[in-house]
């Protein structure tokens, strides 16, 4: 299977799993953050809907410009846009094909570093740090009292 194809097929299966975490997440709890330095759940399920079209945005341009907009207010909102923005980058990566993992673009490498890296690298970075993200998310579900979803076996809630 081509490296795109197999890119792809992962990241489907990845925002499958997300948004059953975002569903499990109570609407009414969006604000809530364990610490003062932590993200709020609303602007940690941000990260993850929004990075896609900054990623992606910036294989295709050859130079990423973080900046998203601010979230939505509310979940349903959120996962509308998230859903819809999805769908745009996962079409404008097939579209685009094999040579987005050849493109080359400056990210940043380490704390005031600029280094060069491939499409590609950077599209697995972005998916393992929605990954990441969707971990937090997953710990304060069980801090403000919902139950977890299976994400990659089954979980206290949600046995097999």
């Amino acid at each position: 299977m081509p490296q795109m194809q197999d890119f792809v097929k992962t990241w489907e299966n990845e925002f499958t799993t997300t948004l059953r975490v975002f569903a499990a997440f109570p609407a009414e709890r969006l604000d809530y953050r364990p610490h003062e330095v932590s993200k709020t759940a609303r602007e940690l399920m941000w990260v993850i809907a929004s990075e896609e079209g900054e990623c992606v945005g910036g294989c295709l341009k050859g130079k990423i410009t973080w900046g998203a907009p601010k979230p939505p207010k509310t979940k349903d909102a959120l996962v509308r846009e998230y859903k819809k923005s999805h769908q745009e980058m996962v079409k404008k990566v097939k579209q685009a094909g094999e040579d987005l993992f050849l493109k080359k673009l400056m990210f940043p490498v380490a704390k005031g570093k600029m280094g060069e890296i491939s499409g590609k690298d950077l599209l697995w970075i972005m998916l393992h740090d929605q990954i990441h993200h969707r971990g937090q998310l997953s710990v304060y579900l069980r801090l403000v009292g919902a139950k977890v979803p299976s994400i990659y076996g089954p979980s206290a809630d949600e046995p097999w």
